[in-house]
């Protein structure tokens, strides 16, 4: 089945400016987009409401950290949104890319998955979703404030923690410089 992509959202993301690439080696019922942040909740609606996408389901949420990397496409903010969509109608998947350097807004009064996905997003990666329902921690301690899975996450404490196969116990070392 070749992409068959309705006309209506590509006129829409003519006028946001997206970038959308397609490759040879890549499924060609798989459609990549990059759009500003600020067309992010428009978008998903589109998805959601539009009659020629019913049956869209949002499989998967996460972020990418550009900290090190100056050659991907988001040159102005350090955080990449990634959503991946899978509509069941046109048997389609779509993969959209967003900067969170402006509002990005909750998309869990569309999705029901959305709140799990971006209470995770949130949790790990520090991304700030506005007019979200539920905001608790999904994993991590309520006081801790730092984010786990960007680059720059410290990855030594004042604590060493591991598993000692011999005693078949956690051990706590304090200052202790601990050789891996």
């Amino acid at each position: 089945m070749k992409n068959n992509s309705p006309v209506k959202l590509f006129l829409i993301l003519e006028k946001t400016k997206a970038v959308i690439w397609t490759n040879k080696t890549m499924d060609e019922n798989t459609n990549v987009m990059w759009i500003d942040s600020t067309w992010y909740k428009l978008f998903n609606k589109i998805l959601k409401y539009e009659s020629s996408f019913h049956n869209t389901w949002l499989t998967e949420q996460s972020a990418i950290d550009n900290l090190f990397n100056s050659t991907f496409y988001n040159k102005v903010s350090r955080l990449t949104l990634f959503n991946v969509y899978y509509s069941y109608y046109l048997k389609s998947r779509t993969i959209l890319l967003s900067n969170t350097l402006n509002n990005i807004d909750s998309v869990d009064r569309l999705f029901k998955n959305a709140n799990w996905l971006e209470r995770e997003s949130s949790e790990m990666y520090g991304v700030e979703f506005f007019n979200k329902s539920d905001s608790r921690k999904l994993l991590l301690d309520y006081s801790k404030i730092e984010s786990p899975m960007l680059k720059d996450f410290s990855t030594e404490g004042v604590k060493d923690v591991f598993y000692d196969i011999l005693d078949n116990q956690v051990t706590i070392l304090n200052g202790d410089t601990v050789e891996l």
